[in-house]
């Protein structure tokens, strides 16, 4: 049908905003899949990883941050910024608000992925 439709008008239709518009359609799984991600993939690995092996957190303000008060700030900080970017989601125009939540499964599942593997690393 994209064929037949550049072919009618001339128009090439752009494969970017497809794929924008496509992720949006699914905006709430991309949440869930961010919560699932940012927040317990995240946080559980950190947690299990200050707690129960050598490993320390390598960001300076965080690792300061639980010297100084616990890891388990980090859960109070992750639900706070993760609300944020709700309300970042929240106040941008649609289509292109998807980025947050796909932002946050990027950058959530990336950590929790480096978390993981340091672990194994540690225990095995």
């Amino acid at each position: 049908m994209t064929a037949q439709t550049e072919q009618h008008t001339g128009v090439q239709s752009d494969p970017g905003e497809t794929y924008v518009r496509l992720l949006d359609a699914h905006v709430h799984r991309l949440w869930l899949l961010a919560a699932v991600l940012y927040l317990c993939g995240d946080i559980l690995t950190t947690l299990i990883g200050i707690r129960q092996t050598p490993l320390q957190e390598v960001g300076p303000l965080p690792r300061y941050l639980v010297d100084q008060f616990g890891a388990d700030w980090l859960v109070g900080v992750k639900l706070l910024t993760f609300g944020g970017f709700l309300a970042l989601w929240y106040s941008l125009p649609r289509p292109v608000s998807v980025g947050v939540p796909l932002g946050l499964v990027v950058a959530g599942g990336g950590a929790t992925l480096w978390n993981t593997v340091l672990l194994v690393v540690v225990v095995v």
